[in-house]
């Protein structure tokens, strides 16, 4: 085998592409194109490769083939925008390298062709024309004289002004450093709205970020000119597409001319919209095919940028020409603040999608509560004993995490907004029948269907559904809806409470079935929508290998013996949470008191959980865990020690601050021990025994109140669980302190 310098191209490359490619190389450089080989030659072509040409890596390499570019130097798209590209499934090592700039020239063209057609209202009158009218007196615009501004001065953005000037127009540009072509104004990216208000033209050639996604939306367009011309030569995500279209409805002499859309064949699979843009008079479309000129190949390649060694090539604008992955960017300091990156998938219908989902949860999260705060009411109404609300409550939670073992299943297969207004109509039908008072339907509104259909249909499909939605703030977004229960804690209690002294808890839990059923099942039908595509250069993040063992042992021995910790854990969690307002009663304190104190105790677990994801984000989420139960064990004990008012508050608030990132954090430490693909099963199986713990917590402490007549044994048994599960997670870090847990 010749020991030369190899190229090799993922797509076919003809007699005058090679000669391009290798004009410039030293003598003796061979190339070869990917589909020209065989299955053993491909593979021995990408290991011996010096570099790599590509337009998509997705497409052009075979399962298994991406590692085998290890040894190469560098890795060249043909392409500008590599946001479509799973950058992430390449060797981390080896830099990589797009060709902006490479159709600056026929894609200015096709901004120039664009902007003349919607001055010239070229489309507009020749419909009229085969309409049969003849509008020879109604006026059309001339360029010379306008302001085109253009977001993304790189090498397209420079290329248009070089076009646009000689027909008189002013250019303005937007960009974040100095530039060498003539300008009218130059600004930086915090002055796009002075450019807006002046531009008569607006050109997107911009590439697409985290910043640049959706930064023309509704408030941009509104200051725009009425009769202005968008151009979006970039991707059709930077513009709002919904805000666009009501933008182009409500202003018919505002013209969009959109040659980047927002679901397209090459990046997505398919071409959608998902309003009809074509129907309206005031669009002119073209499919994405501004650089599609004949020779585009022969001309990426002459246009194509070496590397230097550890650094990002340049174009001939001179900035630079890399996008990389957000892992890639943190381990070379030598790439700038401005490099682009692998844009994410957020957007502000994230955060509303976000918010939405807490509103639902922390209604949805109301109705177990009425139990706990009258569970002295119920149990009076059935005999004195508490076993029957006890157990009521523990049926909650048990359905919970069977359903959503269940209703996760559902929602994969269906939709989330289905399986979320299946479990508001539960949640609210369960209520109703549980107010019928009977022990049956207090035991199967809650156990089936706030429990299994309701809460189970909400919130782990929910959590999935929500992460969706995000990848650069995941863990926030997913710590804020997990907090739904506590704002449901916060909000409710004293509320409910006041219900039940008014109204009775049977009116009191009809009344709260309204309350879901005109906020979370509204939010839950109109609200939620089917999560965006993820986004194509995003890959499975690097963890632990599938099948290798977890800390010294079986991997489902050690889920195992995780999940017997979490359920021996949450058994003290649930006791306060479930009978407070009942023990304070035994004490002598008013019910308003104890509601109160649930709130307190709630408002504090939503405030620490945030700052519990951040201690375990340092230290480990097996160790987070380990602090969590060392501070809910002397919460625990506290309870027992405590039998004043004032005293009970403060130590309902640090019970809440000390158990609030437990279950978050065990979360966490299954997403570090266990391969991420297995994720999908083996957190639902988790989560269900963290709240089984918790329905045989709550469903305990009733029974040992019933034998003994008062809490004190209960909590003793709660903190004796906890000390067992201590002794079983200290047992389990000092393994992977060891070295015994496989390296990720």
């Amino acid at each position: 085998m010749s020991n030369h310098a190899l190229i090799v191209s993922g797509f076919p490359l003809d007699d005058t592409a090679r000669e391009i490619l290798l004009a410039p190389l030293p003598p003796g450089t061979e190339a070869v194109a990917l589909p020209d080989l065989s299955p053993e030659a491909r593979a021995a072509a990408l290991s011996r490769a010096s570099a790599y040409l590509g337009r998509n890596t997705a497409k052009e390499l075979q399962p298994g083939e991406a590692p085998l570019l290890a040894e190469a130097k560098l890795i060249q798209f043909m392409n500008a925008g590599v946001d479509f590209v799973p950058l992430r499934a390449l060797p981390a090592q080896v830099p990589i390298a797009c060709n902006g700039g490479a159709y600056a020239e026929p894609m200015a063209e096709h901004a120039l062709a664009m902007a003349l057609a919607a001055a010239k209202r070229l489309f507009i009158e020749h419909a009229a024309l085969a309409r049969g009218e003849f509008n020879q007196m109604t006026r059309n615009r001339s360029l010379a004289g306008m302001v085109c501004g253009i977001l993304g001065f790189g090498g397209i953005g420079a290329a248009i002004a070089r076009l646009m000037r000689p027909m008189g127009v002013a250019i303005h540009a937007i960009k974040r450093g100095p530039t060498n072509e003539t300008v009218d104004w130059l600004g930086t990216p915090d002055k796009l709205e002075e450019m807006l208000a002046a531009a008569d033209i607006l050109v997107l050639s911009v590439p697409l970020t985290e910043k640049t996604r959706g930064i023309i939306d509704g408030r941009a367009l509104a200051l725009m000119k009425k009769d202005a011309i968008l151009i979006n030569l970039a991707r059709g995500e930077v513009v709002d597409e919904a805000a666009l279209f009501a933008h182009l409805q409500a202003n018919p002499e505002f013209t969009a001319c959109i040659d980047a859309w927002w679901v397209e064949p090459i990046r997505h699979g398919q071409f959608r919209m998902e309003h009809p843009f074509m129907s309206l008079p005031n669009v002119i479309g073209s499919p994405h095919n501004s650089a599609s000129v004949g020779g585009v190949t022969q001309m990426a390649l002459a246009a194509r940028r070496t590397i230097l060694p550890g650094r990002c090539a340049r174009s001939r604008s001179g900035t630079w020409s890399a996008p990389m992955s957000g892992r890639r960017r943190r381990k070379d300091k030598n790439v700038p603040k401005d490099g682009t990156e692998t844009p994410g998938i957020e957007t502000r219908w994230s955060w509303i999608i976000a918010v939405a989902a807490v509103v639902i949860l922390s209604v949805s999260f109301g109705a177990p509560l009425i139990v706990t705060v009258g569970l002295r009411d119920i149990a009076e109404s059935m005999g004195e004993a508490r076993s029957l609300p006890s157990l009521v409550a523990s049926l909650a939670y048990v359905g919970a995490g069977l359903g959503g073992v269940l209703m996760g299943w559902v929602a994969g297969r269906t939709s989330a907004r289905l399986v979320a207004v299946l479990g508001s109509v539960m949640v609210t039908g369960g209520l109703l029948l549980a107010s019928g008072g009977a022990p049956w339907q207090l035991l199967l509104g809650f156990g089936l269907m706030v429990g299994l259909l309701g809460n189970g249909a909400l919130y782990p499909p929910m959590m999935a559904y929500v992460s969706l939605w995000f990848d650069k703030r995941r863990g926030t977004a997913l710590a804020l809806v997990a907090s739904g229960q506590y704002v449901a804690g916060a909000l409710w209690p004293a509320l409910i409470e006041r219900g039940i002294a008014t109204l009775g808890w049977q009116r009191t839990m009809a009344l709260y079935a309204g309350v879901v059923a005109l906020v979370a099942l509204p939010l839950a039908a109109l609200v939620l929508r089917p999560a965006p595509l993820p986004p194509p250069g995003s890959a499975a993040a690097a963890g632990p290998v599938a099948g290798a063992r977890v800390l010294g042992m079986a991997p489902n021995l050690a889920l195992a013996l995780l999940g017997l910790a979490s359920f021996l854990c949450c058994i003290p969690m649930a006791m306060p949470a479930a009978h407070l307002v009942a023990f304070c009663g035994d004490l002598g304190l008013t019910r308003q008191s104890g509601a109160a104190m649930l709130s307190v105790l709630l408002v504090a677990a939503f405030v620490a959980r945030q700052f519990w994801g951040w201690v375990a984000d340092r230290i480990g989420g097996l160790h987070a865990v380990i602090a969590g139960n060392i501070c809910q064990t002397v919460g625990m004990a506290a309870f027992l020690a405590t039998a004043d008012e004032a005293g009970l508050f403060l130590v309902a608030a640090a019970f809440g601050l000390g158990f609030s990132g437990i279950v978050p954090a065990y979360i966490l430490a299954v997403r570090e021990l266990f391969p991420a693909q297995e994720a999908s099963w083996r957190v639902p199986a988790l989560l269900f025994l963290s709240l089984s713990g918790m329905a045989a917590g709550a469903w305990l402490a009733g029974v040992l109140y019933d034998g003994f007549g008062n809490y004190a044994v209960a909590w003793q048994a709660g903190i004796a669980a906890n000390l067992a599960a201590l002794a079983l997670l200290g047992a389990l870090a000092w393994r992977r302190r060891a070295g015994l847990a496989v390296p990720a």
